[in-house]
């Protein structure tokens, strides 16, 4: 029996001791999950308890669930002690997504009715699952923003690779040496000029997330493009007085991760440059910092 098999065996089993165990409680607990100062430790405070028929039929309902063949990294930030005669355990309760019980062997069970049961649990002095699932949508929405800003100041030569680079941050993976060739020589083929080019990376690079030291997988791009470019193109684009606002941003972003095998290359750059580069990151110690370090240092 190959691996998918045994996988597909051992979920048809579990399945079908989790609907045994739905059908066979008849008291529930709810507990938060905290975690101490005291490493690997964990306390599960009761918050809310019922054997009330109506309200087990309920939670019989909302803990619908299928096994996912798949497993969350965390332990949840609540659990249900499922209670009774017939069947007992402790359901984890991940992200609204998904429970864990500790007797299945092949994963998490995904939840059919996970904002349902997030809510019902808020109602009963258990508020974490709903609260995570309602920072996890705005941060959706914010990551959607950001996305489509990254997009929007992306320049057009490069504009045919869109998924490509998007699919890094879906996958989790970095820029490969073949897909960084491609986008380098089709924006020198739109772009001869080294300076309009460079300039028009340097606006992309200040876009989306617009983080100093990290941000989404695809946001490395830009700078990655940009220390493609040869240092005296690269650092001349830096010392024009007429660079605009995201253009010096752009270039800032890219300083303070400036590779240390490199950093000679700065010395090149006049007063004049570094500040205007210091002047954008007026908003965030940790880039000044950086910035300052690395001004030092040349």
């Amino acid at each position: 029996m190959d691996d998918s098999s045994v996988l597909i065996a051992a979920m048809e089993r579990d399945a079908a001791a989790y609907d045994s165990l739905r059908a066979g409680f008849g008291a529930f607990t709810l507990h938060r999950v905290a975690w101490p100062d005291k490493p690997g430790e964990t306390l599960r405070p009761a918050v809310y308890r019922s054997d009330e028929p109506s309200e087990v039929d309920e939670l019989r309902r909302l803990l619908a669930a299928h096994p996912s063949g798949t497993a969350c990294l965390c332990w949840g930030s609540a659990s249900i002690k499922l209670e009774g005669s017939q069947a007992s355990a402790e359901l984890n309760v991940n992200h609204g997504e998904s429970v864990r019980w500790r007797d299945a062997r092949s994963g998490d069970f995904e939840l059919e009715r996970g904002r349902e049961l997030a809510e019902w649990m808020a109602v009963r002095g258990v508020p974490e699952i709903r609260d995570e699932m309602d920072q996890a949508a705005r941060l959706k929405v914010q990551a959607e923003a950001e996305w489509q800003a990254w997009v929007a100041a992306m320049p057009a030569a490069v504009r045919p690779y869109t998924e490509a680079m998007l699919e890094l941050t879906r996958e989790g993976v970095g820029l490969s040496a073949e897909l960084l060739g491609q986008l380098s020589q089709a924006l020198r083929d739109a772009e001869p000029d080294d300076e309009r080019r460079i300039r028009a990376v340097l606006t992309w690079r200040a876009s989306g997330s617009g983080g100093w030291f990290s941000g989404w997988f695809h946001e490395s791009v830009p700078g990655r493009l940009l220390m493609a470019e040869t240092p005296d193109a690269l650092l001349g684009a830096f010392s024009a007085d007429s660079l605009s606002a995201s253009e010096i941003g752009g270039a800032a972003r890219l300083v303070v991760l400036w590779p240390k095998e490199r950093q000679g290359e700065l010395g090149r750059l006049p007063q004049a440059a570094w500040d205007r580069l210091a002047a954008a990151a007026a908003d965030d110690q940790k880039a000044r910092d950086a910035l300052a370090h690395m001004r030092a240092d040349t």
